[in-house]
Parts: structure tokens; sequence; C-alpha cells
């Protein structure tokens, strides 16, 4: 173990908690708050020792297939990839703590004999084509209440591989049973090894996982076969996983970051093209972007907001961003001032059981480090809101057409309606437009302390339409005749407006998902009846006497 050499340095290791370096994707996140409630190592560590598991069963012999039912497959998943392992682990080194190290290998030396994987890849292969054909069947129906065998299936073993390793490298100056760790990691590897027959190469975070998890076992055992295919699958998903401004293909901004860590531990342990590197290269450096003033990630799209600090020292990005930015293939825009953060979100969705939301052309609105307008977000994926509220058009800052949005959910996360958006390449005059066949809108910064959003609307025949502004559970309304009054804290904003139509204003109840659970929060409605329809909107940061 201490022969290898982890892709993240010792000193960034003992920084930065884990999951500060090493960002969960956003199924993992949102489990790993309700269980543990927490990302600081010493404590999940805590919580662990006073009962955080105890609905899987005692912590020295932990039940992994308790939740392995659709209803509860991400909980299941939490459990099974070991996210908590590299937690305990890193506490156990830095408090130099012998019995706390003994209890986390008792944990993972429980697992490798109590949990055989699928002998052969005859079985590997069998357990992928049946598992891949209920979740996207079953799962997705979110009425399937069977039990599932996930445990060995798909992101599970690769996680386990990427966590585990980095326990033991933490576990290194403790005397631990060696050998039976390293029969882990093989059990683990050889299971995706297995599979990659079934898994053609094709675009998608959960293979790139695989890789590199390939590539983490390949190295430690020092077994050549591992690495080839690690570096097969590494540089496909470096390239293919991105679009060509740099942008992942999951449209989440977590998602991207979750993705490019896997890249950045590609890089120091695989053999790496010029291609993906200076694809990992436009990857790293449009995360910045990401950051709001609070330094946190924007929410767009499932996923959920981070601390973006350890992430980007890691990959050697600055953590502040300044001016306006745009990623043109993928639909988003950024404006960063000192008064000002504005982002449009076009997002493409790029499959039909992508990580997408409706409610697309969504405007976010901070001003004086305060928000305004915000995507209401995304809860945990097994929670019914999920489907029933934070994917859906009516969620976001955008607009309804006879009660109607832009894209259309069946199930948990199949979409079978969506809209498309153009965005220009570029702002100009601090003014950036996007436009479907019949909506366009623009954003522009006027002044250090002014937005104004701009639309017009095209229509064969006459509608109704409804745009609707999703504000931050913090921000207070006031209607009055001709502006309204939206104050967060001590900061006020006025919103005035200029139409060719008489408009309406209301406000409705709402919800976004703010510090890891669903706050109330309202939404404003402009109202009006036309076949042709443009509209000014002016946000102007106030002095409050």
């Amino acid at each position: 173990m201490k022969k290898f050499k982890l892709p993240v340095s010792d000193a960034l290791l003992t920084k930065y908690n884990f999951f500060e370096l090493y960002p969960f994707d956003g199924g993992g996140h949102f489990i790993q708050k309700e269980i543990v409630g927490s990302l600081d190592d010493r404590e999940i560590t805590r919580r662990i020792l006073d009962g955080a598991l105890a609905d899987f069963g005692s912590l020295d012999a932990l039940d992994f297939t308790k939740f392995e039912r659709w209803s509860t497959i991400e909980k299941s998943c939490w459990i099974n990839r070991m996210y908590f392992i590299a937690s305990m682990a890193r506490c156990a080194m830095l408090e130099k703590d012998a019995a706390l190290a003994a209890r986390i290998a008792a944990i993972i030396i429980h697992f490798n004999r109590a949990y055989r994987p699928p002998s052969g890849r005859e079985e590997v292969q069998a357990l992928e084509r049946e598992i891949t054909l209920r979740r996207d069947r079953d799962y997705n129906s979110g009425n399937a209440m069977g039990e599932i065998s996930y445990q060995w299936y798909d992101f599970q073993p690769a996680s386990r591989i990427v966590n585990v390793i980095n326990a033991m490298h933490f576990l290194r100056d403790f005397t631990l049973p060696q050998e039976e760790f390293i029969q882990f990691i093989r059990n683990n590897a050889q299971v995706i090894l297995d599979a990659d027959d079934e898994h053609s190469l094709e675009p998608g975070n959960h293979q790139a996982l695989r890789g590199l998890a390939l590539l983490y076992a390949g190295n430690f055992l020092d077994e050549p076969e591992y690495i080839r295919a690690g570096n097969i699958v590494c540089n496909y998903h470096m390239t293919q996983d991105y679009l060509p401004d740099g942008m992942l293909i999951d449209m989440s901004p977590s998602y991207h970051v979750f993705e490019a860590w896997i890249g950045r531990d590609a890089l120091a342990l695989g053999t790496i093209s010029p291609e993906a590197r200076e694809m990992l290269g436009k990857a790293f450096r449009i995360c910045r972007e990401f950051c709001q003033p609070d330094g946190r990630s924007i929410v767009l799209n499932d996923g959920y907001s981070l601390d973006m600090r350890g992430f980007l020292e890691s990959v050697g990005e600055s953590t502040s961003s300044e001016g306006a930015f745009v990623l043109p293939h993928s639909g988003m825009a950024f404006f960063h001032s000192p008064e000002v953060f504005a982002a449009l979100d076009a997002t493409p969705c790029c499959h039909k059981y992508s990580h997408h939301h409706g409610g697309k052309n969504g405007v976010t609105l901070w001003f004086a480090g305060h928000p305004f307008l915000v995507d209401s977000g995304c809860c945990s994926y097994d929670d019914e809101d999920f489907w029933n509220w934070y994917k859906l058009p009516e969620a976001h800052s955008t607009l309804l057409v006879n009660g109607k949005g832009d894209a259309e959910l069946r199930g948990r996360y199949e979409w079978v309606k969506t809209q498309e958006y153009r965005m220009n390449s570029a702002w100009e005059d601090n003014t950036i437009e996007c436009a479907s066949d019949f909506w366009e809108r623009w954003l522009t910064v006027l002044a250090p302390d002014e937005v104004i959003i701009t639309e017009c609307v095209q229509l064969p025949e006459f509608a109704s339409l409804e745009f609707l502004f999703i504000l931050h559970p913090a921000v207070e309304v006031s209607l009055e005749e001709e502006r309204i009054l939206l104050r967060n804290n001590k900061i006020q904003v006025a919103l005035r407006w200029e139409a060719d139509t008489p408009v309406s204003w209301k406000v409705s109840p709402g919800k976004c998902f703010i510090a890891d659970r669903s706050v109330p929060s309202l939404r404003l409605h402009l109202c009006a009846d036309a076949d042709f329809f443009s509209m000014r909107t002016f946000w102007s940061l106030e002095t409050i006497s």
C-alpha cells in the first residue's frame, strides 16, 4: 500500500474533507445528507459511531442488501458504494486512532466474506442485462416495489474500489490484514472487467467511473490488464462525454465536477491522449464559472450545490471569476461582477433518460451577494417530489403557454417531450440572447446594479402566456401598482416592467431545495393574453434608507 501513489496529494487530502475533493454524484449526495447529515469527515465518523447506520444493522455486521428495492434503491447504492469508509479512514489517520482503523478494516472484511461477486463473465453479463432491463422498465415507472440485486451492478463495484483504496491509503500506518483488502479490490475489479463486453463504449459518467476504478485497481495490484482496459475506457469518456465547449453531457454543474475529478485522477493514474487532456483542460477551466457569490456551485438540472474550493484547488483553478462567459453548445451563460451574478439556462436534453429538467431559458439572479431568482433545485431521486415537482417546467423561471411548459416527463425520469433552444455564442454589450422557435429572451446586465430581461413571443394563435420567476425562499415580496419590491435580508431589488399588451402579476406558492431540504418559496407570475407579445422587466438594486 505504501508504494501506491494516490492521484491527489497528501497535502490536499489532509487539508480538505474527502468529499470536498471527491464530490458525490447527485444521488449519493442526497442520501449522504439523509443518513449522516454532513460532509465533514469527523462529524460523519462521530455520527456513524453514534448509530447513524443503525438501519443497516450493527456497524460490525452491516446488512448491505437490506434496501435492495426499487423504492429505496438510492439508499442501497449509498451503503454499497462505501462512501462512508473513506471519511472514517481519514478521521482515523488524523486522530491516529488504531481502534477506529480496526473497525473500518472489519467492515471491509465483513463485506468481502459475506457478499461474493458473480462468478465469471457469463454470470456478470447476465446480471448486467437483467438489471439494465428492469431499471429502464420498472424503476422508471415509479410503481415497482420488487427487490433487485444491485450490489454488483454498474456503479457500485467501481465506487467501492475508489473509496476503499483511498481509505487504505489513510490507514497505511496501521497494522491491518492487507491480503484480504487486496482480494476485495480484485473481486470488484474483475466484475467490472467481466462486464466490459456488455458495456460497449457509450457516453455516460457511470462507465467513466468504471474505467477509473480499473486504473485504480490496476495500479494498486500491478495488474496490466486492468490498466489497459481502464485506459481505453477513460480515454473514450474524456473526449466523448463533453460537448465542444467543455461541458459534460449531463448538463449539471455538480455532475460535471463529479466526472471532472474522474478525469483528474485518470490523468495521474493512466496514459491519457493529448485530445483527452485538451478536453479535460476545458472541463476544469469552466468549473469556476459555476461558482455563485457564496462560493458554492449553481444548481441546474439534477444535482446539488457543492463547495467548490477543494476541487478547484486540486485541478489548479481559481475560485473567482469576473465578467461574461458563455457555453454555446451547452446553452449556459454566466455573468460575474461585484454586485451581480446572473445565469441563463437553456441546457439541452441529450437523451430520454438524462438528468434534464424542464423549464428552460431560466434565469438566476443574485444582487449584492444575495439570491433573488433561483432554480428550484433538486431533491433525492427516491423522493416523489423529484418527478412531481423539481424536474417539471413549473418549478423554473420559464414560460408557460396555455398552462403548458416546454417539457413532458413520463414516470420518474423518461423525457417524452423537450424543447430546443439556440443561445448566442457570445455576450454582446453585456447581453446574451437565447431563443426557441417562438420565444426569444435577452438577459442584459445594464449597469453595475441593474439587469434587464427582454421577452418576445410570436405564436400562430392567441394564447395565455405565463412567465414564471422562481424566488429564493428568503425573498419577501411586496406588490405595488407600478413596481414590485423584492427584499432578501437588508438587500432590496425593485422590479419594473414595460409591455406592449396589458399584463397582470400574481404570487403563488412553490418550493426550493435549499441547504439539503425542501423549503417553501414563492413564484412570481406575469400573465398576458396575446399571439404576439414583447416586454421588458427591469431588476434594480436599491439602497434601503
